[in-house]
């Protein structure tokens, strides 16, 4: 996923549902992580903190 304007938090979840990890994403100009690939199925979802996303 490539993030181009604004801002999300990319949350991951194990088998039983429980949050494995959350990344903070940006567009480029944020500094933030803008792009990430997951290769495996993984249970996940989308917070965006920002009025609206563009990915």
């Amino acid at each position: 996923m490539m993030i181009l304007e604004g801002e999300v938090d990319f949350v991951t979840f194990n088998d039983n549902g429980e949050i494995e990890n959350t990344m903070s994403m940006g567009a480029y100009h944020t500094g933030k992580i803008f792009y990430d690939s997951m290769r495996s199925s993984t249970y996940h979802t989308l917070m965006i903190r920002s009025e609206w996303l563009v990915f």
